[in-house]
């Protein structure tokens, strides 16, 4: 019955509605009842360079965009603009009246929201008609889930509220003193301008996370490292004193300019440093690595190989982007009542792959550029990979190291006990499980003592061996991985030196089951 309403789930599925479907999409009493609705909140959009492209042509529009390309406040203010152009995936262009100029990926109709109900009817209306729904703020998704094609759109830049909440609890937690209601729009220069009326600072995106000690951003192109490293309430003459310090165990290095200089606040910082260097409006691609803290601090040295290999190089228009993101509490693991992905709370540094191109630039080299942010995300993750392997193999030394001191504690107790004749034998038939620790790295001394008496041995020591590993599969499986085994000799010797000889004189009258070795009944499989 489950799978039944499973099927009908699957087979009520319908591909979405798009502009480009006349039989399907509404004609334009629709919208405009729909607009209606929404207060009349319904507009068209197009992309941010189709103004270049119109026929006939608009120059004064066209000179506007040009001035305006870079200004990300600019782009977020116009419904079928994004923060980086490529995205629109229109064609359209402000350095060539483009011939091929479309509506791409923008969506045609959108519905600039303002209230929640302008979200709810929007949403209603769009499971309805069966839309493509797409959402968007200011247009900053590098997962282009801001825009899609012959989608509408619910564009939420003008919900602008801000709320200070002085004392705030949820689900019974304990109250957080200054928590911010931040509306969906609201951008995250508002976000710092708002809170330091009332002297708070507000942490966000491009913020300092460190409270006690180094934060900051460095980029690697071609043979040059640059920084900038933030010191929040930090001492002037330890942070001169560090960066000389770094400056000496480098000698290699040819360090240029170092300027140190105090801000009174981080809104000010923001406003004076962040702010102004913030461009859009370019062509790019990006892919992304939380590196752990325990990678940097163990493996150093494949850190640094594996930066050289994927830094930016200026001829194809890439940069390699490192964001310091460990401290603060984000790394407190003792409070999870929130939303932070984990990741975030073990890593060290946010390393981005930064890939441009311009407008002239051919499909074929696209492609390729594209490839390339690929394959440097691929080397990054040869990081992870190594720390893994070596935890793996930390972790399956130990665990095999466990069970071996069980096993020979175990082995010393039964060598201890005293075994008469009639119990022996009617323990003959039962399986025997051979030592963890002689499966792995069998002792010589052991195998030639057996051999010498017992007549009944085979010479084939190491299928003996081989064969006692897998009557045991539980535990042949757990030292099947393990490497080094000087330490596991040891444990070998203790194991086998305290076996005491077994008299089988008068084992020929007794039945045995087959040999789990050769087969045979007329020896014990321990023999064989």
């Amino acid at each position: 019955m489950v799978i039944l309403s499973q099927q009908l789930v699957i087979d009520q599925r319908r591909c979405r509605c798009l502009a480009s479907n006349s039989s399907c999409w509404p004609d334009a009493l629709v919208w405009q009842s729909f607009n209606e609705t929404i207060d009349g909140r319904l507009l068209s959009s197009e992309p941010s360079a189709v103004v270049c492209n119109e026929k006939p042509y608009n120059a004064e529009a066209c000179a506007l965009a040009i001035a305006q390309w870079s200004n990300s406040t600019w782009r977020s203010d116009q419904a079928g603009a994004l923060q980086n152009h490529n995205w629109e995936n229109s064609s359209c262009s402000i350095f060539t009246n483009s011939t091929t100029c479309n509506q791409g990926s923008v969506s045609v109709f959108a519905v600039n929201a303002t209230l929640p109900e302008h979200v709810q009817k929007t949403v209603r209306f769009a499971a309805t008609n069966n839309f493509r729904l797409v959402i968007k703020s200011t247009g900053h998704d590098y997962l282009g889930r801001s825009t899609a094609a012959g989608s509408l759109l619910l564009w939420l830049h003008h919900m602008k509220t801000m709320t200070l909440i002085e004392q705030y609890s949820s689900c019974g937690h304990a109250s957080v003193s200054n928590a911010a209601r931040i509306g969906a729009g609201v951008q995250w220069s508002e976000v710092y301008r708002w809170p330091n009326e009332f002297n708070l600072t507000a942490i966000g995106g491009a913020s300092m996370v460190a409270d006690a000690s180094w934060s900051g951003y460095f980029s690697m192109l071609d043979m040059r490292l640059s920084g900038v490293f933030h010191v929040p309430n930090g001492n002037v003459t330890v942070v001169n004193d560090t960066l000389n310090q770094f400056a000496v165990n480098n000698s290699d290095l040819d360090f240029g300019k170092t300027l140190i200089f105090t801000i009174p606040s981080f809104y000010d910082y923001f406003t004076l440093i962040l702010d102004p260097s913030n461009p859009t409006g370019f062509n790019v691609l990006l892919s992304s690595r939380l590196i752990r803290e325990s990678i940097v601090r163990n493996l150093p040295e494949k850190v640094a190989e594996v930066f050289a290999q994927v830094r930016g190089q200026s001829v194809t228009g890439s940069i390699l982007l490192g964001h310091i993101v460990a401290g603060g509490q984000v790394s407190n693991t003792s409070n999870t009542n929130n939303s932070v992905n984990p990741g975030w709370r073990t890593a060290l540094l946010h390393m981005v792959n930064s890939q441009g191109w311009l407008d002239t630039t051919s499909e074929d080299i696209k492609e390729y550029l594209a490839k390339e942010v690929t394959s440097r995300t691929d080397i990054l993750d040869q990081l992870l990979k190594e720390l893994l392997r070596r935890e793996s193999s930390i972790n399956t030394l130990n665990e095999f190291l466990k069970y071996a001191k069980i096993e020979q504690d175990l082995r010393d107790r039964i060598c201890n006990l005293s075994i008469d004749s009639q119990q022996l034998y009617s323990n003959f038939n039962r399986p025997s499980i051979p030592s963890l620790t002689a499966t792995v790295n069998p002792s010589k001394q052991y195998y030639h003592k057996i051999k010498h008496n017992n007549p009944r041995s085979h010479s084939t020591q190491l299928q003996s061996s081989v064969s006692r590993r897998n009557s045991v599969p539980a535990l042949g499986n757990r030292t099947s991985t393990i490497h080094n085994t000087k330490q596991i000799q040891n444990y070998t010797s203790q194991s086998t030196l305290k076996q005491n000889p077994i008299n089988t004189g008068s084992t020929s009258q007794h039945q045995f089951n087959n040999c789990k070795v050769c087969g045979r009944k007329n020896h014990r499989t321990i023999d064989c």
